[in-house]
């Protein structure tokens, strides 16, 4: 129905942003409708770039610290709008290194080139604080119509296909306002009244369009509309969904105080499905949802349903025995694909001549057929892929199957959408955290004070409000310091994070050259750490880093290396052949570049552990219980291996030759914080 009348829709959201919290879905739904994004001359890429904005600025709800006061909360500015754009602002004028300024930390990943979005943006934002602001005053009929139909002009602009249905809203604001002038009524009223008012008046105008228009009818279900029809269906009959509950108005005295007599829209429902069943002279076609999407179990239609098929269970009996009102329901297949839709059977058919195909292909391959992503590997790329990055090395063999498909066939998933928040932080974890320790690392190692990195955190919105927040960031400095203090003590030297030039790499091994920079390397020693739990890409990077540090080492010198994490401390024994390891390596990254390689860290570390394949299995299929994805849910992997495990020969020979000598020169510690 939003899609038939999507300005009746839109104006109901405007007008129920009267006293909400305006949270961020909400105004950024309301800005990304067509009509409002025409009127502030945003792109769909310009929405991609506000969404972007408002998730990493942090803006969950409310204008400014009024909202909050007008919510019974304290003054706080946080995580609401102005201080998000007061950070946008800021930050087109300078970059965030320049640190607070006025009490506003600049956003620094701005380009100059979205200076009209941000413009827009702003623009709007004031225009919808106006338009709430205004609500709380109370107008007579006439004001109010005065005030919507300006903020019609103000919010939406028609397009040519869609005046009609902008008309018709406007027509219904100037409507109310007739109506309550034909009634001699012209007292002040409150916004709650003259919303709900607008809203009965739209929605009995939705529910008589398109009425009797020849074709095929899309009606509500109406009283006095038991006119014959040869067919009549009735669609969405959900449990709970029908008969209707309408939640009553909070100036409603007859839903406060019921009397026999009142009108029960329930019992309305009931009469309504009546009719609509003696309406139908020919088919009679009633659907609903009766399987679970999650788990296929089963799901009751509406209680009118059921009575209807019990009604025909007791009134009609079948030769097979089988209750009449049960053949007559058909139960559908969860997907549109199911190869029931294509058997010849009168009561599942389909029109989808591609599933069709599909099904046909699959049937005659049989059971647990998948092609293979390529046929043959694909040519050798240029000489200029021998020159490798020692980062391009890392990105390489975080994920092989993702860096082939980007930068051999130019297909790139999309990350997956971050759905906008609605309140603000109350506590800190997850990636959250990560970023929070990791910036605090950066400030500790300049010396910074612990107010002034409070203040900053606040301007980020990361922390909870008021003196809770202060205590979440003095638990996580505490912890980042402790965590500082013990990669301290691993390297050995307290001075770790101050004053080390970072070590200049390039070295030749074959036909590849190497080009790169180690950090933290100090007599003949080099720390690496990371503030979160270790995982397998970790790991292997850093052993890939211990491995350059030991391949360009002078003659007779080897070096060691340390890993350090929240929870466990990797130590790296000097290796004598780090130059044949190497030259391994790039041999397989070379390969990775003209097909898919056989190699996923973490089910590759699992299988060269005890060399059993049901460890990488357990690793690749995850953890449904225990919330943790497997590794062969990564879109990547998924596109390049289809079908079966790929744990043949050629996995567990790579995951041997690759992670074998990283075990074996490897000393690991459990740690805590």
């Amino acid at each position: 129905r939003s899609t038939l009348f999507p300005y009746t829709t839109l104006f109901r959201s405007l007008a129920d942003l009267y006293r909400s919290r305006l949270t961020a879905p909400e105004v950024f739904g309301l800005l990304a409708s067509p009509p409002v994004c025409r009127k502030s001359g945003l792109s769909p890429g310009d929405l991609d770039i506000v969404r972007e904005w408002i998730f990493k600025t942090r803006i969950r709800w409310g204008i400014d610290e009024t909202d909050r006061f007008r919510a019974g909360l304290p003054l706080y500015r946080e995580n609401s709008w102005r201080a998000g754009l007061d950070r946008l602002l800021l930050g087109y004028s300078m970059p965030e290194t320049a640190g607070i300024f006025n009490g506003v930390l600049p956003f620094d990943t701005f380009d100059s080139s979205v200076v009209a979005t941000l413009g827009a943006l702003c623009e709007f934002i004031d225009r919808l604080e106006v338009f709430v602001r205004l609500l709380d005053t109370e107008r007579t009929p006439g004001q109010w119509r005065i005030f919507f139909s300006e903020a019609l002009a103000t919010f939406m602009a028609p397009s040519e296909q869609s005046e009609q249905e902008f008309a018709r809203v406007s027509e219904a604001v100037h409507r109310f306002a007739g109506t309550a002038a034909d009634a001699g009524f012209d007292k002040p009223i409150s916004a709650e009244v003259a919303i709900a008012v607008l809203n009965q008046s739209l929605h009995e105008e939705q529910q008589g369009f398109g009425f009797m228009t020849g074709g095929v009818t899309f009606a509500a279900m109406l009283p006095m509309r038991s006119i014959p029809f040869r067919v009549v269906a009735m669609v969405g009959m959900n449990d709970g969904v029908f008969p209707r509950s309408i939640r009553p108005q909070g100036f409603d005295l007859i839903a406060r105080s019921p009397r026999k007599g009142d009108r029960s829209r329930r019992n309305d429902d009931r009469y309504l499905f009546l009719e609509s069943v003696l309406s139908a002279r020919d088919v009679l076609y009633i659907s609903y949802t009766g399987q679970s999407l999650r788990d296929n179990s089963e799901i009751p239609p509406s209680v009118v349903v059921s009575e209807l098929i019990d009604t025909i269970n007791r009134s009609f009996r079948t030769d097979s025995g089988i209750p009449a009102g049960d053949r007559l329901v058909v139960r559908h297949a969860v997907q549109s694909f199911s190869p029931a839709y294509f058997r010849g059977d009168e009561r599942l058919f389909s029109y989808s001549e591609t599933n069709r195909k599909a099904i046909a292909q699959a049937l005659r391959a049989g059971a647990g057929f998948s092609r293979p992503f390529l046929d043959r590997p694909l040519d050798e790329p240029s000489d200029e892929w021998r020159v490798v990055p020692l980062d391009r090395l890392h990105r390489f063999f975080r994920n092989p199957s993702a860096f082939f498909l980007e930068h051999r066939l130019g297909i790139r998933f999309p990350e997956r959408e971050t759905l906008l928040e609605n309140r603000e932080p109350f506590g800190i974890g997850g990636l959250e955290a990560y970023h929070m320790k990791n910036r605090l690392v950066e400030l500790l190692n300049e010396t910074r004070d612990s107010d002034a990195m409070l203040a900053e955190f606040r301007q980020r919105g990361a922390l909870p409000p008021a003196f809770h927040g202060t205590l979440v960031f003095e638990r996580t400095l505490d912890e980042t310091r402790r965590f500082i203090e013990r990669v301290a003590k691993k390297a050995g030297k307290p001075e770790l994070f101050s004053g080390v030039p970072p070590l200049e790499v390039a070295v030749e091994f074959g036909p590849f050259r190497l080009l790169g920079r180690l950090n933290c390397v100090r007599e003949g020693f080099m720390v690496s750490w990371r503030c979160a739990k270790l995982t397998e890409k970790d790991r292997f990077g850093s052993w890939i880093d211990h491995l350059v540090l030991n391949a360009v080492a002078p003659s007779g010198i080897r070096y060691g290396s340390v890993l350090v994490t929240l929870d466990r401390s990797i130590s790296y024994r000097p290796v004598d052949d780090a130059g044949k390891l190497l030259r391994q390596l790039l041999e397989r990254y070379w390969q990775g570049l003209c097909e898919p390689l056989r190699f996923f860290p973490r089910a590759s570390v699992a299988y060269a552990r005890k060399r059993k394949r049901e460890d990488a299995v357990n690793v690749w299929r995850g953890s449904e219980f225990g919330g943790v994805p497997g590794e062969g849910s990564d879109p990547a992997i998924r596109r390049c291996f289809p079908g079966e495990e790929p744990f043949d020969e050629m996995f567990s020979t790579i995951a041997t030759e690759l992670v074998d000598p990283m075990f074996a020169h490897a000393e690991e510690k459990g740690e805590s914080s």
